[in-house]
């Protein structure tokens, strides 16, 4: 399955190979119909139709043209859906955004919190992160209602955790060992 993923992000991007704008514009274009494929009605109308790929395929070319999504993303989306992988689409999204980011050489930075963050927190975590990894990244926000309070970083396959939770479950194991030493 990942090979196929792969296979589906480096169609996506090899025509405009060294055009960071179009590639951008291709990226947008697969999160706005990633959002599409997300709804429930979508999901039953995909469900129902399944095995009648042509009416599939040409209600999205209906979607595309309202949405403006590029002819390309139009016929690289046939090819999912020939190829049954259309319940894929997230993963194959995904796959193409990390790719995208990939072969850009920027770092995507994950900042979850327990609250709203306001545009200047917003604009120093990112300052600090450029200044930091001196690279380009793409800061993602995300509100975590499970967090306590505080936030929760990842990038580069690492997680810095500063949440209130985090903090009490190191206390709660430090609690548990020097508990443990007195019996």
């Amino acid at each position: 399955m990942k090979n196929k993923l792969i296979n589906y992000a480096y169609a996506l991007f090899s025509s405009v190979e060294n055009n960071n704008d179009k590639q951008n514009i291709l990226l947008q274009n697969i999160e706005l119909i990633n959002i599409v494929l997300s709804l429930e009605e979508m999901q039953l109308f995909i469900n129902k139709n399944f095995y009648n790929k042509k009416m599939i395929k040409k209600f999205f070319k209906e979607i595309c043209i309202v949405l403006k999504i590029d002819n390309y993303i139009i016929y690289w989306l046939w090819v999912i859906i020939d190829n049954n992988d259309l319940n894929d689409f997230k993963k194959i999204y995904q796959a193409s955004k990390e790719y995208y980011l990939s072969i850009n050489k920027i770092i995507s930075v994950d900042v979850f919190s327990s609250f709203m963050l306001s545009k200047f927190d917003i604009h120093l975590i990112d300052s600090f992160f450029k200044r930091l990894l001196k690279k380009k990244i793409i800061l993602n926000i995300h509100h975590d209602s499970n967090l306590l309070c505080g936030i929760k970083i990842k990038f580069l396959n690492k997680t810095y955790d500063n949440s209130i939770k985090a903090k009490l479950s190191i206390l709660r194991r430090k609690l548990l060992i020097s508990n443990n030493e007195y019996e």
